[in-house]
């Protein structure tokens, strides 16, 4: 069984260094004697954020394809929106009775299928429109569920609540940060979180609002005014949000009167390990993308960069994961996660928020 002084220790440090989050969850289910853990952020029937442990690609994606983060399908969902909850830790037959469970269609279908038949869960704060959770799930083999585990994972509830908080602090700062890279260019330019929600955004960005001609924020969501601009601004954010190459897309926007407008929109190449509450979309307008031997040229010469650390960060800049550059180039994760360290001090960046910022800033420049 991990030691609660261990689980404590990686929980408080996991805001500030998110690579300890993945161990950070492995202690908890030991602790809690389960073989799964997740943290998952909900608002309204939309998952914003999901960090696990023992839970595969495969299984998260058919959670969401089958509705898993809508309450009207989901019981333990359901459960993040009742007071009562709050705070504390409960079981599955808190939620429903063993003879509903056994013919509910999501415990049937999915919850035995993947082996997290029976689950410990806290309901850890609701804030900023969200509900955040942590479940702590093990297969039927393993027997129930009960006042032992609930026990455990209610002393950890507090630590947990906490360490969201400040991850939440930490990454929206990041964000702030990476968008006074942008600041010297000019361009608005807006860094959204999973949901859409502007999570800051350039003085430019703030003018365009305020004129109210191209983009609002409606309730603190990015939107275009126009009803046929807001369906093809939303497409392209869908679209790359959807990306598994992480491919940005570049919208073009016909305001009345106006010469249109190019919105180009790139996924962050944020750590597996981030909650999400920092950017995680970069949204430019009325600029074009600088040609790939260019930015890399510029990025050589402006930070003392090898061919192979500009080639990583203009990948980055374009929205790729760690993991996914390591796939391209043929190396290791090891290798593309010793660049990026690499790349942080030459461009003394503080995160690779920060890091995209300043790839895109150098793009910009040549236009």
């Amino acid at each position: 069984m991990a030691n609660l002084d261990r689980v404590t220790s990686l929980l408080r440090g996991a805001p500030f260094d998110p690579s300890l989050w993945r161990d950070a969850m492995r202690c908890v289910a030991e602790e809690t004697h389960h073989t799964s853990t997740q943290i998952v952020g909900f608002r309204g029937p939309q998952l914003v954020f999901h960090l696990s442990h023992g839970i595969d690609e495969d299984s998260a994606k058919d959670f969401e394809s089958y509705g898993g983060a809508d309450p009207r399908i989901n019981p333990r969902v359901a459960a993040l929106f009742r007071p009562d909850f709050l705070g504390r830790a409960y079981t599955d037959r808190d939620i429903l009775p063993e003879t509903e469970r056994s013919r509910h269609p999501f415990y049937q279908d999915i919850l035995r299928t993947y082996g997290v038949s029976h689950a410990t869960m806290g309901h850890l704060m609701h804030e900023d429109g969200m509900s955040m959770a942590v479940a702590a799930m093990r297969p039927e083999s393993d027997g129930r569920t009960g006042a032992k585990e609930v026990g455990h994972l209610g002393r950890l509830m507090p630590e947990l609540a906490q360490a969201v908080r400040l991850s939440a602090m930490v990454e929206r700062r990041e964000g702030s940060a990476a968008v006074q890279g942008l600041e010297s260019v000019g361009a608005p330019a807006f860094f959204l979180d999973h949901a859409g929600r502007i999570v800051a955004m350039t003085a430019a960005g703030e003018a365009q609002l305020r004129q109210a001609a191209l983009l609002k924020s409606e309730r603190g969501v990015l939107r275009a005014t126009d009803p046929a601009m807001d369906l093809r601004l939303s497409a392209g954010l869908w679209r790359c949000r959807q990306s598994a190459q992480g491919t940005p897309a570049t919208v073009s926007l016909h305001p009345r009167g106006a010469a249109p407008v190019s919105v180009e929109i790139r996924r962050l190449g944020a750590s597996e390990e981030m909650l999400g509450f920092g950017g995680h979309l970069l949204v430019v307008l009325n600029r074009s993308a600088a040609k790939p031997e260019d930015s890399l040229s510029q990025l050589c010469a402006t930070y003392g960069l090898t061919p192979a650390e500009a080639q990583v960060a203009l990948a980055l800049g374009q929205g790729l994961r760690p993991a996914r550059i390591a796939d391209m180039r043929g190396v290791s994760i090891h290798t593309i996660r010793h660049q990026i360290r690499v790349l942080l001090q030459k461009t003394q960046s503080d995160s690779l928020s920060g890091l995209v910022g300043c790839v895109v800033r150098l793009s910009q420049q040549q236009q």
